[in-house]
């Protein structure tokens, strides 16, 4: 794209050092109330979310302040240096998941992936996830994974990060597809590997489902923009594809057709809306197909036992405008240990943020991009909407999967804006590293949870060595989050028929619903434990 005209600058500092001196000023201001106010994880939650809000109502005061675009796209410069940093980083940083054991659901998908493939994928395909998901394609992936490492947890792993990996390639082709110089390109792609918010949904198994549907997505993406520059059919049959494939992975996919009439209306210099009708269709008939196996919309139940999409309040706009965005752009689990990394980091991080979006010179014929990475991380949470209000521990985050790929092409066109090159270079580059800090911080939460799962299983086979036939394990004081991340809310029965190589085993905590009243007169032996705690011993046997 061109860079002829400029925005109007906030702040009018063009040397390196008022930059930097307007960042000290905002990390003094982030830093004094996450150190000295703010007693509680929501109340630091709440001054990340401020800072985020302040980062995006400068972005949309600028954009409505700036002129508008003259020229169209142009082709620029390509180089893969900037893919190659990206890639090695990702893979670099996202290593500290492979030691990761399997945690909550885990255990669930990896006996559902037990059974035969194709047999229970076409069940999936024709019946749904218990009449909840239609999510076949997200589900191939787990049980090509269980044929290729059965219960190696680091496979597992690697497969989402690969899958991490050709999203941040794809977001790097996608820029280079819509006239964006070769910085440009590296800086997103190197922005959306580091994103912290992003560890639940690529450290998970349960996030499985967003990082396929998100990886599918943005190369629909990629060969749509290329379909668009040269016409050949076979880009545009790529795209409808990976955009099936997606739909079929997770229902967030859905969006894909909105986001091309965003492309199209703020991007290309030639409309063509005609194009996007293909996957309006396409959406249309897996929608309706969805229907019919589901019987009805399907998703999570809202408290009143209606589909919780129908759910929409007050709440729904504060998530949608406020926390999602917000914890994209700061999102760091405060219930990690030790408390000062995350106050330094979203001090750091704002301040940079919020130097960069009040000072930068950003061009202004990227500005429909922009609102197209806006709009872009707001359509991406409209199908997650019920989920979307993540607190201080990021529990459900990898809702926010896909949205971030939005989020991080707006950074890279503000990173890009930078008109003193020594300082745009090392700004991109201190701004990753901060990322990618709170990253290995988020990490942190999961791997002390998975090495409490695997610590809990192998106290448990201390302690009841050979459980008795038909048994049921009961859990008192069993916590179902340790540091926002999921521990046995589901998958305890799963977990036990995998330790004990046994289908006949139960598991259930205290407080859960008693076993049908059959096999409570049958007088299945019980084996009680209490949870203990986090350090040194973990469970006790309680003694009848």
């Amino acid at each position: 794209m061109g860079d002829n005209l400029n925005w109007v600058r906030i702040v009018p500092w063009s040397e390196p050092r008022g930059f930097i001196a307007v960042a000290a000023a905002c990390a003094l201001f982030l830093f004094l109330p996450l150190a000295l106010i703010s007693e509680t994880p929501r109340a630091r939650l709440n001054v990340a979310e401020m800072c985020s809000l302040l980062f995006f109502l400068i972005l949309i005061s600028r954009l409505l302040l700036a002129r508008q675009p003259t020229e169209g796209l142009a082709a620029q410069e390509r180089s893969a240096k900037g893919l190659l940093l990206a890639l090695t980083l990702a893979s670099g940083l996202y290593a500290a998941t492979l030691p990761l054991y399997f945690i909550s659901d885990d255990y669930t998908y990896l006996v559902h992936a037990e059974s035969p493939m194709f047999e229970s994928l076409w069940v999936l395909l024709t019946q749904g996830q218990a009449g909840v998901f239609l999510r076949p394609v997200g589900f191939a992936t787990l049980f090509v994974d269980y044929r290729l490492w059965e219960l190696w947890h680091p496979g597992f792993h690697l497969t989402s990060i690969l899958f991490h990996l050709a999203t941040t390639a794809g977001i790097f082709f996608l820029l280079e597809g819509l006239g964006q110089r070769a910085e440009t390109c590296a800086a997103g792609s190197l922005i959306f590997a580091v994103l912290p918010i992003q560890v639940e949904a690529v450290s998970w198994m349960g996030g499985r489902f967003d990082v396929v549907a998100t990886c599918l997505t943005v190369w629909a993406l990629v060969y749509y923009v290329r379909f668009r520059e040269a016409g050949h059919i076979s880009h545009l049959l790529f795209a409808l594809v990976f955009f099936l494939l997606g739909m079929l992975s997770k229902e967030n996919a859905y969006i894909l057709p909105l986001l091309l009439i965003a492309l199209e209306f703020l991007v290309m210099p030639i409309r063509n809306m005609r194009l996007v009708g293909p996957f309006l269709l396409l959406a249309t008939i897996v929608f309706v197909y969805r229907w019919i196996v589901l019987g009805g919309i399907g998703g999570y139940a809202s408290p009143s036992g209606l589909p919780a999409t129908f759910d929409i309040g007050l709440q729904t706009f504060e998530g949608l405008l406020g926390r999602a965005p917000a914890q994209m752009l700061l999102g760091y689990n405060w219930l990690q240990p030790p408390l000062f990394e995350p106050i330094v980091l979203v001090s750091l991080t704002g301040a940079m943020l919020l130097a960069l979006v009040l000072g930068t010179s950003s061009c202004s014929s990227a500005k429909g991009l922009t609102w197209f990475g806006l709009t872009w991380i707001v359509l991406s949470n409209l199908p997650a909407h019920p989920l979307i209000l993540v607190g201080a521990d990021l529990t459900n985050s990898r809702v926010f999967y896909l949205g971030s790929a939005g989020l991080a092409i707006v950074i890279a066109l503000l990173l890009t804006g930078i008109s003193h090159t020594r300082l745009r270079r090392c700004w991109t580059g201190l701004l990753v590293l901060f990322l990618g800090a709170g990253l290995l911080h988020n990490v942190g939460a999961r791997r002390w949870t998975a090495d409490l799962s695997k610590g809990f299983l192998s106290e448990l086979r201390r302690l009841e060595p050979s459980p008795p036939e038909n048994a049921e394990f009961v859990f008192r004081d069993l916590p179902d989050k340790i540091r926002g991340v999921f521990f046995f809310n589901e998958g305890l029965t799963e977990a036990l028929n995998i330790l004990y190589q046994r289908q006949d085993l139960r598991g259930r905590r205290e407080s859960d619903p008693l076993s049908s009243p059959l096999e409570v007169a049958a007088g299945n032996p019980l084996v009680e434990l209490r949870w203990v705690g986090e350090k040194g011993r973990l469970l006790e046997r309680i003694r009848n």
